[in-house]
């Protein structure tokens, strides 16, 4: 009081003598300030009893109620002293203050926006980098904006959650936590503030009991338990808080480390804010997911940025369209929801409308992340541009493609020009004019064969690609298709957004998995059937079961490797035999050289400046890194001596540098060699160099080279029961990359597979691969939520029959697609 009374002020008003509530923080001595409108002639018994004279306190004592800061009438007073009076109130109640009007409540303001319970919420005044992870004022302090870590995992911690707590924990967690009868006291107490029975399940812990037991509460809890020590026993009563079963093994080093691995973020719960910002909300229909539930088990209506962010293109362009504002905040919103608007509608324009929008970029294909930036491009609206795409088409279904080739039409007609790298048909067809490269691929092309409009190239012909576009060559259908005797059958799956899909693939036979965009081809192949079908064929090894085929080989499009060191040459096996055979030159028997010095992963005979990769690493500060040709051994690999020895002329450097399909002739009369090298040529990868990185191959080259290994491997029989082993091949997207000439040569390798009795699943929308297929399995009908079910599945010209019944897109391209053909000439 003396400190205020030297600053000037001289009242004090006492709001629980008129019937208010005393204030419980705020301005020194833990009451806000105000200002009292000056009222001489009403209310003057009230303001008697309510206000106090800072004169009459001890010079010491804290005031007992709110500072008076002015008196003031706002009918008869300048705008100017207003001004100051809130100010003073501010400065001097921590950027609070309360107006006390004649008659009724007093009114509370604040600087920041707060709870009138609870104070201030949120740490600051909201900004928009408070909602981006990428800054420190928004992103997760646990995680740092990741939405995941590495830490013990709940499913794994209570691996049995339909039992009580100590039923349900891993026991050695169990052993090593629960044997406190401290921690034991704790947790029960925790029980009993949740109003939850003690034998409550797991499984029906509430959300909040399920976050205080795993990662701590800070609610005091009063325990009480007996201590023993030796013969001594003590009952201890105190107040402690929970820490939490987590944290606590947080601080067991690596032990159990069975039980960590990445998982969602406790903290934010994936959301990849501060756990405040998530309770930032828009829109008024509470939504299961839309924002987290708070430690009082009540979930505010609306969706969070991250609830925003988790839903697929198509569900958030419903939501914005559906929101309802009332005129303020409409008119705040309107630029912002326009511009969303659009960005959906072109990433839907795109075929991009399953994926979710929290997706991770590294989770993207090629062709998706390109049609992306194709989407960012089209939300620019620029003109006099040349845009330049590489394979736009990769991934999409042909429903999709004609979508695609609108927005590409769109972009032209916008005055910018297009350079599309394309092997699709229709997409050649919907140019307005097209350079043709060849005549081959590798050494035998480079060059420009035709160029001119469809049409035009059509009607000239003379190149596989004007042949293929007037219809005189196709992809040949088989004449007939195989009948299956035994299948396999995988469980009802249901991750993502698939819904207890049961696949059967017959044995024996080719299946081809198709479906639009997003529509859980993929997930049900790779991440479903593969997965089960390696634990069946695991266990079946066991067992010695013959119910079941005996290999699982998954040919996807991951790369081979990141090294320089890995090449065809040593990916297929060719190595081995072409260091056998260096060997035994003449220079080498002379010089005594076993096959390692022909290594260059050998230290006898590689250079030893690139250690055998023939490029060197040059670190770049501020740029990427990059790999440079080796300028002592100029990219060869090895040592001159060893390149003195000769195979019909040529060194082991040479040789490597061939293309497969020269280097096929060459070693025509070496059988092993041979083989491998007539598997590269039958998946269409002749032109490549055998000494080529492999971490320079596009996705589908790798996928082929892949293939290529399998095709030249001898034939593997079966232990104990005879025959060949039966494989079953999984592809993704084999045709990616491929003109369709490649993809007739990819065909016969895939028929010549299932004729030696294997069974090959493959991921495709090209429709000649289709209509090649055995047995079609069609998912959708559209892509995300709206997909992940079977639509259809049958021979191709069943699919082709019952499209207009089963709604299949499949089957409808597919008999627009036979329509085509058949009004060609070479139909």
């Amino acid at each position: 009081a003396g400190d205020l009374r030297a600053e000037g002020f001289t009242r004090w008003w006492d709001p629980s003598a008129v019937g208010g509530a005393l204030p419980t923080a705020g301005a020194p001595g833990g009451h806000e300030a105000g200002s009292l409108p000056l009222d001489p002639e009403t209310d003057a018994r009230r303001r008697r009893r309510a206000e106090g004279e800072l004169e009459a306190l001890d010079p010491a004592a804290e005031v007992p109620g709110w500072l008076v800061v002015d008196r003031l009438d706002p009918a008869r007073t300048d705008r100017q002293r207003l001004a100051e009076g809130i100010a003073l109130a501010y400065g001097w109640g921590s950027d609070r203050c309360v107006f006390v009007p004649r008659t009724g409540a007093p009114h509370r303001f604040s600087r920041y926006a707060s709870c009138p319970t609870h104070g201030r919420v949120l740490p600051e005044e909201l900004q928009p980098r408070a909602f981006s992870f990428n800054s420190h004022v928004g992103a997760c302090p646990r995680c740092d904006g990741l939405g995941t870590v590495t830490a013990v995992d709940p499913a794994l911690l209570l691996p049995k959650p339909h039992r009580p707590l100590l039923d349900a924990l891993d026991g050695r967690v169990r052993v090593g936590m629960f044997r406190s009868r401290r921690n034991r006291a704790l947790v029960q107490a925790l029980y009993r503030h949740h109003d939850t029975p003690w034998t409550t399940p797991v499984a029906d812990w509430p959300p909040a009991l399920r976050r205080a037991v795993l990662h701590g509460s800070d609610q005091p809890l009063s325990i009480r338990f007996t201590r023993t020590w030796g013969s001594t026993r003590t009952r201890v009563e105190e107040t402690r808080t929970w820490e939490g079963i987590i944290p606590i093994m947080e601080r067991w080093d690596a032990r159990l480390s069975d039980l960590r691995r990445e998982s969602v973020c406790p903290e934010c719960d994936g959301g990849r804010l501060r756990r405040a910002h998530l309770f930032v909300t828009i829109g008024d229909e509470v939504v299961e997911g839309g924002a987290p539930v708070a430690d009082n088990g009540h979930q505010p209506a609306g969706r969070s940025i991250a609830g925003v962010t988790a839903l697929t293109v198509h569900e958030a362009r419903r939501f914005w369209s559906a929101l309802r504002l009332d005129p303020t905040e409409a008119t705040i919103a309107e630029q912002a929801v326009a511009e969303l608007m659009g960005t959906l509608g072109f990433l839907e324009a795109v075929g991009l409308g399953y994926l979710s929008l929290d997706r991770s970029a590294d989770s993207l294909s090629g062709g998706e992340a390109q049609r992306i930036r194709l989407a960012t491009q089209l939300g620019a609206r620029l003109t006099g541009t040349i845009y330049v795409l590489d394979e736009p088409t990769i991934g999409l279904h042909p429903r999709d493609t004609r979508r695609l080739l609108d927005t590409l039409a769109g972009l032209r007609d916008l005055g910018n020009t297009l350079v599309v790298v394309e092997h699709d048909l229709d997409v050649m067809r919907a140019a307005d004019h097209i350079v043709d490269m060849g005549p081959a691929a590798g050494e035998h092309g480079g060059r420009i064969v035709a160029q001119g409009s469809p049409s035009a190239l059509a009607a000239a012909g003379g190149t596989p690609t004007a042949d293929h576009l007037a219809g005189r060559l196709q992809v040949p259908r088989p004449g007939r298709r195989r009948q299956a005797r035994r299948w396999l059958e995988a469980p009802p799956a249901s991750l993502h957004n698939l819904r207890d899909v049961v696949l059967r693939i017959p044995r024996g036979c080719m299946t081809v998995v198709t479906g639009v965009s997003g529509s859980g081809k993929s997930t049900l192949v790779m991440d479903c059937f593969a997965p089960w079908l390696e634990g069946e064929l695991s266990t079946a090894a066991k067992r010695r079961r013959a119910t079941v085929p005996d290999r699982l080989v998954v040919v996807d499009q991951k790369p081979i490797s990141r090294s320089p060191r890995s090449c065809p040459a040593t990916f297929t096996d060719i190595m081995d035999k072409l260091r056998a055979l260096y060997a035994q030159t003449p220079l080498a028997r002379q010089q005594g050289w076993r096959p390692g010095m022909f290594s260059f992963n050998s230290k006898d005979g590689r250079c030893p400046h690139c250690e055998g990769r023939g490029a060197v690493l040059v670190e770049m500060h501020f740029l990427s890194d990059v790999w440079v040709p080796c300028e002592h051994c100029g990219g060869r690999r090895y040592q001159e001596q060893v390149l003195e020895a000769r195979f019909k002329g040529l060194s082991i450097a040479d040789v490597l540098d061939l293309p497969a399909e020269e280097a096929l002739s060459v070693f025509d009369h070496h059988r092993p060699i041979r083989r491998r090298l007539q598997s590269l040529v039958d998946v269409g990868l002749g032109y490549l160099r055998l000494g080529q990185p492999v971490h320079t191959l596009s996705g589908g080259e790798s996928q082929r080279l892949k293939l290529s290994r399998e095709l030249a491997a001898p034939p593997r029989k079966r232990r104990g029961r005879g025959g060949v082993q039966e494989t079953v091949f999984v592809l993704d997207e084999p045709t990616t990359g491929l003109h369709v000439t490649d993809v007739t040569r990819l065909l016969a390798v895939l028929h010549r597979l299932v004729d030696d009795g294997h069974t090959v699943v493959v991921i495709e929308h090209h429709l000649d691969v289709i209509d090649n297929a055995d047995l079609v399995v069609d998912l959708g009908p559209e892509g995300g939520d709206d997909g992940g079910r079977i639509v259809d599945q049958g021979t191709p010209e069943e699919l082709v029959a019952r499209c207009e019944q089963t709604g299949s897109w499949t089957g409808r391209a597919l008999a627009a697609h036979r329509s085509r053909t058949a009004a060609a000439p070479g139909g």
